[in-house]
C-alpha cells in the first residue's frame, strides 16, 4: 500500500493515466469490472470485505472509512470518520463486523511523529439507510498510539482464531509490529534485512502488504521488488526461521492469498497490473494488465456465493483530468 500517483510524479515516474482510453490484457476467462468510484479520494489504499459482501475501503487522502456496495447502483456510504488524522492505511477484521484501522498524518513518505494510531470500528449494531443517512453509527474507539512509527501500512491478524493480536508492517523502518488490541500493548517482533530499504533507485518503501497463512508470514517489499515468506510463531509473532524469496515483483503493493495458501494475487501499483504467484512452484504471471487497475494498491477475496471466485481491487480512475478512487472487481474462471 501507500504508493500513490503523486509520489511517482514527484520522483519523475510517468504514469500517463490521463486522457487515455481503457485498455486491457488479461488471462483467458478473467473479467474486470469497475464497481464504483469513491468521491473525495484520489485513490484507494486498502480494503476489507464484510460477511454481507459490502466492501470497506480506506484512502491516504481521507480520514473517512467508506463502504462500497458490489452493486453499482448504490453510492458509497460513510461508515466512520477519524478525528485528528488525514490518512487511513491498513484495515483488518478480527471478529464478525469488528474491524481495526490504521490512521495517521503524512509528511512525504513518513508519518508525522506521534500521529499514528490504531482504531477499533465496531459495526455490529450500526445501521445506514439506503440514502446514506446514519441511523445508528459505528462505534469507533482508539486502541493505542504509536509515537515512534515510521510508516505503518499493511495489517493482518496474527493467527486464524486470534481475535486479540494484529501484525503491522512499518514500511519506513522495515519491521513488523505486534499489537494486542485488548490492552494496546505493542512491540517490534520482526526486523529482517529482506524487509528493509536497500536501494535509492526505488521509492523508500520497504515491507508493504503482509498476510499470515498457517504459520507463515507472507510479505511484499516494494523497495527490494520481492515477494517472500518467513515462518513465525503464532503466539509471539516472531520469526522461527529464515526469509524465503518466492517471486520478483516490481512495484508490488498489497496482495491477498488464496484460501488454501497456494497462490497470491499482488497489486503492482505503477504498471496497473495484477500478478498471480504460484507459491509452491515459485512462479508468477500477469493475469490482468489494464488501465482499470490505475494505482492498484490492495486486493481482497469476495465472501458471498455470488463473488466466491472474485477479487476486489483498490484502484483509481481518471475523471475529467482528476484521479479518483475506484473499486474494481475481477471475476476468475477458477476457484480462489
Amino acid at each position: 500500500m501507500f504508493v500513490q500517483t503523486a509520489l511517482y510524479q514527484a520522483l519523475g515516474f510517468a504514469l500517463l493515466s490521463h486522457a487515455l482510453p481503457i485498455t486491457s490484457c488479461r488471462a483467458p476467462g478473467l473479467s474486470l469490472t469497475p464497481v464504483h468510484t469513491v468521491p473525495g479520494t484520489q485513490g484507494l489504499e486498502n480494503l476489507a470485505v464484510r460477511s454481507n459482501g459490502q466492501v470497506l475501503v480506506t484512502s491516504i487522502q481521507s480520514p473517512t472509512l467508506y463502504q462500497v456496495s458490489p452493486s453499482a447502483s448504490e453510492n458509497p456510504l460513510t461508515v466512520a470518520e477519524f478525528c485528528g488524522v488525514t490518512s487511513l492505511t491498513g484495515i483488518v477484521e478480527l471478529q464478525a463486523d469488528v474491524f481495526y484501522v490504521i490512521g495517521l498524518n503524512l509528511t512525504g513518505l513518513a508519518a508525522v511523529p506521534g500521529s499514528t494510531g490504531l482504531w477499533k470500528v465496531d459495526l455490529r449494531n450500526s445501521s445506514i439507510s439506503d440514502d446514506g443517512t446514519t441511523l445508528r453509527p459505528a462505534e469507533v474507539s482508539l486502541v493505542t498510539n504509536f509515537p515512534g512509527a515510521g510508516l505503518f501500512n499493511g495489517m493482518d491478524r496474527l493467527a486464524q482464531n486470534d481475535t486479540s493480536h494484529v501484525l503491522i508492517s512499518d514500511s519506513g523502518a522495515g519491521t513488523v509490529t505486534k499489537v494486542n488490541v485488548d490492552t494496546g500493548a505493542f512491540e517490534t517482533v520482526i526486523e529482517d534485512p529482506r524487509m528493509s530499504i536497500t536501494t535509492e533507485q526505488l521509492l523508500p518503501i520497504g515491507i508493504n502488504g503482509l498476510h499470515v497463512h498457517e504459520d507463515n508470514l507472507f510479505f511484499v517489499n516494494f523497495n527490494q521488488a520481492v515477494f517472500a515468506k518467513v515462518p513465525i510463531s503464532l503466539s509471539t509473532g516472531r520469526a522461527t526461521g529464515p526469509v524465503e524469496d518466492l517471486a520478483t515483483i516490481n512495484s508490488g503493493d498489497d496482495f491477498i492469498l488464496s484460501r488454501d495458501g497456494t497462490k497470491a494475487w499482488i497489486a503492482e501499483h505503477g504498471p496497473n497490473v495484477l500478478v498471480e504467484v504460484n507459491i509452491p512452484r515459485k512462479t508468477s504471471r500477469i493475469v490482468a494488465n489494464s488501465t482499470l487497475l490505475l494505482t492498484a494498491s490492495a486486493v481482497a477475496l469476495g465472501r458471498t456465493t455470488s463473488d466466491h471466485n472474485s477479487l476486489y481491487i483498490a484502484a483509481a480512475t481518471n475523471v475529467n483530468g482528476t484521479d479518483v478512487g475506484q473499486l474494481v472487481r475481477a471475476d476468475f474462471p477458477y476457484a480462489l
